[in-house]
């Protein structure tokens, strides 16, 4: 029965997984909201994260890694303007949502495009991203783009699933902590 517990909390974590992505955006999102769209450069610099570039192979565009305390974001070079900022966004998620929290051992994880972190780092900069830019240049800016842009499409297709029915989501995470307590209560898990 201790499996069962073990399951049980497993699913419950990963059901509220999408609650603690939106809390930690919305502790962030404030200070990003004055970030223009083409400025991704000078808001990295401004929090102390150095940019490089290098030669990367064309499935990865950036990576963001930790030298000694200086957290850095390693872009493909070559990047067109707008992908150009949206990578850097990308990775300045990563830095604001995942960086305190990842260890060493988690540098391979986070290229792997199934990982929920890359998945909140795409909804981080498209949140970001269009926040700070007036509603009537959303379409010419963003909107054009994710629609030219198929692979960009694809990735915000995956952040609007990635939280599509949070509410649902809580409510059957909290039903479960409750079965959960009480099988606990009864000694049975």
């Amino acid at each position: 029965m201790k499996t069962v517990s073990g399951l049980l909390a497993a699913l419950i974590q990963w059901l509220r997984r999408p609650e603690r992505f939106i809390q930690k955006l919305q502790a962030v999102y404030p200070h990003c909201q004055t970030v223009p769209f083409h400025n991704q450069e000078e808001a990295a610099a401004n929090q102390g994260v150095e940019l490089l570039e290098t030669s990367f192979g064309p499935k990865i565009e950036g990576i963001t890694t930790r030298d000694e305390g200086q957290v850095m974001i390693v872009l493909r070079r070559g990047l067109n303007p707008l992908n150009r900022q949206f990578v850097i966004a990308h990775e300045l998620g990563h830095v604001h949502l995942h960086l305190p929290d990842m260890r060493a051992t988690d540098a391979q994880l986070s290229l792997d495009r199934a990982d929920h972190r890359d998945i909140e780092a795409d909804a981080f900069a498209l949140v970001w991203l269009m926040g700070s830019l007036p509603k009537e240049r959303l379409e010419a800016e963003v909107f054009l783009y994710v629609l030219n842009n198929r692979g960009m499409a694809w990735r915000a297709l995956r952040v609007i699933c990635y939280v599509a029915w949070y509410h649902q989501r809580i409510r059957l995470a909290k039903w479960l902590e409750r079965a959960l307590l009480s099988l606990q209560a009864k000694g049975t898990a």
